[in-house]
């Protein structure tokens, strides 16, 4: 597991006010953040441009130190010792950097694992199981400047497995990606953590992504983890309520709605919406209420054909908390 604990950085610019005078400002990037990753999990890193997402990732891969806090994996001091953590993970970033593409994916995957000092022999026979895995076989040794966007993400995540890393750093892995190309990344995270328990920290602006994969969220604003916890523990702490809509008969519908609207907002506080072209009501209440709803409708003798429950989503729950538009990097 690495765990952070009151974890900060500060950095220190200089501003020259005139010829022969310069003054230093200091500017937070991150304060007192703590936050784990545990082997099996996925850890997502959300907020807007400038939150502190990158300057986190940048301390939690030794790429910068810290100006206070500790990092610890499994028990090793990674600001002590980052070399102990490097052997130990590794990053696979969006978009189509971090490749050769004069090379061939074999001759890519050769390269960097000849940086991790990876014996031959386990380096060729670890190559031939990440091609299979990312369905490149068929292009292994075709230069990745020919390959499609799709191919090269592809190739990117055979690359950030290639030293076989307990932890894996995903800076918005579907970027830019086609739905079945993002279907396919999804596949391949949910595998790996399953099948290899690997750990995973990934940031990214698509809220569906990050309430589909991840276990746990941390979510950053100015620095400071503004809001954590497991998606569905998000969305109940945001309070919104779950859309219902029900499909009935239309002609009872119109002789019994001035009633039906009444009642309705007698009990719950709220007044249903009717789509009578649709033949349909619709409602925004909790969950806990959808009986009391029904019941009302039942009273009045309307006959209920279907019943579909919109549940509230993380996206929502983050907007009407944070009040940001979107969770961007």
């Amino acid at each position: 597991m690495l765990e952070a604990v009151n974890l900060s950085k500060t950095y220190r610019f200089a501003e020259r006010k005139s010829f022969f005078k310069t003054n230093h400002r200091d500017i937070c990037a991150v304060e007192d953040i703590s936050l784990k990753i545990e082997e099996g999990k996925i850890i997502g890193l959300l907020g807007v441009n400038g939150a502190g997402k990158t300057t986190t990732i940048k301390m939690l891969s030794t790429l910068i130190e810290p100006t206070s806090g500790q990092i610890t994996f499994n028990g090793i001091d990674c600001v002590k010792n980052p070399f102990e953590l490097k052997k130990r993970i590794n990053m696979i970033a969006g978009g189509e950097r971090n490749l050769y593409w004069r090379l061939s994916a074999v001759e890519n995957l050769e390269y960097f694992g000849a940086l991790y000092h990876i014996p031959k022999a386990v380096l060729k026979e670890r190559i031939k199981d990440l091609i299979e895995m990312t369905d490149l076989k068929e292009y292994e040794k075709a230069p990745v400047e020919t390959y499609s966007k799709g191919m090269k993400q592809r190739l990117q995540f055979a690359r950030g497995l290639i030293n076989d890393p307990s932890l894996l750093f995903l800076d918005e892995p579907t970027l830019g990606l086609d739905v079945p190309i993002v279907a396919q990344m999804h596949h391949y995270i949910e595998k790996i953590v399953k099948e290899q328990n690997k750990g995973i920290l990934i940031t990214t602006h698509y809220m569906a992504e990050a309430e589909k994969l991840c276990d746990y969220i941390y979510i950053l604003n100015k620095g400071k983890v503004n809001i954590e916890g497991t998606p569905s523990e998000i969305i109940n702490l945001s309070d919104i309520n779950s859309t219902v809509t029900i499909t009935t008969n239309k002609e009872v519908l119109q002789k019994k709605w001035v009633h039906i609207e009444t009642e309705s907002y007698r009990k719950l506080g709220v007044k249903p919406e009717v789509d009578e072209q649709k033949q349909a009501i619709s409602i925004h209440i909790k969950k806990e209420q959808i009986a009391t709803f029904l019941q009302v409708l039942i009273a009045y003798d309307l006959v209920i054909h279907g019943v579909e429950i919109g549940d509230p989503k993380l996206e929502d729950a983050i907007l009407q908390m944070s009040g940001d538009v979107r969770c961007e990097k």
